[in-house]
């Protein structure tokens, strides 16, 4: 299985996956679960006005974690915004149902972002940790 497929693999395997900013040294953290992957690229959505695209637009090193069944997974990485209708589209079209009423491909408020550089660590109790880099 190649990085990207796995990471996509990691993220799908729960409802709900926080997303930790930090600007001017404090931390915030939120909820995310909408996701897609996009030209060998792992892919995020928010809307322009959340407080929370300002914060990757001025500070885009990011942090995500959840606990999964039998241990936890963290990512590490840089998110960075992609502007393109394609992007927004292949977004809305894998989570239609996730994106109605919240999210348009048309929506110029619309804003998808894809890691950079990032590090998946793949935590499970009693086992050696995986490290995926994509």
């Amino acid at each position: 299985m190649d990085n990207i497929k796995k990471v996509l693999e990691v993220l799908g395997s729960v409802d709900v996956f926080y997303l930790a900013t930090s600007v001017d040294g404090k931390p915030n953290v939120r909820p995310f679960d909408v996701h897609t992957d996009f030209e060998g690229k792992v892919y995020l959505v928010t809307k322009k006005q959340k407080n929370v695209y300002k914060e990757l637009k001025e500070n885009p090193y990011v942090a995500v974690a959840r606990a999964t069944g039998h241990g936890y997974f963290r990512i590490y990485g840089q998110l960075i915004e992609d502007d393109r209708r394609e992007a927004r589209e292949k977004m809305y079209n894998d989570n239609v149902e996730l994106c109605k009423g919240k999210y348009e491909v048309d929506d110029e408020s619309t804003a998808v972002f894809y890691f950079k550089d990032a590090t998946l660590n793949l935590m499970e109790h009693g086992k050696e940790p995986v490290v995926i880099e994509f």
